[in-house]
This record gives C-alpha cells, sequence and structure tokens, in this order.
C-alpha cells in the first residue's frame, strides 16, 4: 500500500518537473550594484502571459540566505509576457552576501 503511494507521489512530482523545464531559468551574474540577472527561454510552444519564478540566494559556503518568489505578468492578459521559443532576462535585487543564486518556474499560464 506503501510502496503504491510514494510510486504515485514521485510520478505526480515527475510531470510537474517535466511541464516547467520548457521554462528553464538560467542565472548568468550578480553585478557590482547587487542585481541578478537570470536567463528564461520559453519552449512550450505557446506564449505564456504570467510566471511565477522562485529565486533563492546563496552565501560564500552554499548556505542559502533567502528564497523569493516573484509573479510575471503584463496588464493586459491578452499579451504575451514571454513568447514561444523566445527569451528574456529577469533583474532581481540581492541581499547582502550573495555570491550566487538560482531560480526556476514554479507556475504559469498561457495567453488566453
Amino acid at each position: 500500500m506503501y510502496k503504491n503511494v510514494i510510486i504515485l507521489m514521485l510520478c505526480l512530482t515527475g510531470f510537474t518537473a517535466c511541464e516547467k523545464e520548457d521554462l528553464p531559468v538560467k542565472f548568468i551574474d550578480i553585478n557590482d550594484t547587487g542585481l541578478a540577472r537570470f536567463e528564461v527561454k520559453n519552449k512550450t510552444g505557446q506564449d505564456v502571459a504570467t510566471l511565477t519564478a522562485e529565486f533563492t540566494y546563496f552565501s560564500e559556503f552554499d548556505r542559502a540566505i533567502m528564497i523569493d518568489t516573484v509573479d510575471y505578468r503584463m496588464k493586459n492578459r491578452q499579451r504575451a509576457f514571454l513568447k514561444a521559443g523566445e527569451e528574456t532576462s529577469l533583474v532581481q535585487k540581492v541581499p547582502e552576501a550573495t555570491v550566487s543564486a538560482t531560480g526556476r518556474v514554479l507556475k504559469f499560464e498561457f495567453v488566453d
């Protein structure tokens, strides 16, 4: 019984992860003014209206300093925030002592 539940949970996690891989987030750098740059590429084949991204900031010894969740969208939901096949840069202010960061898309919606 418990084995079946664990297998089901792993499968569901895998399907969710695959969906988000269509919008990979790549950490680029942190500049001298304390801004981190990330690149997001839309591999979904459809225009994305909104996306929610999670950014994790790390100290010198790979210790997480802060986890931040940010929503991105256009005011008019009929317009795409990120068109199919295109990429964009996201810029976030980092906490003090940040030396690296990661980002990932938690959820997204397509243009109606």
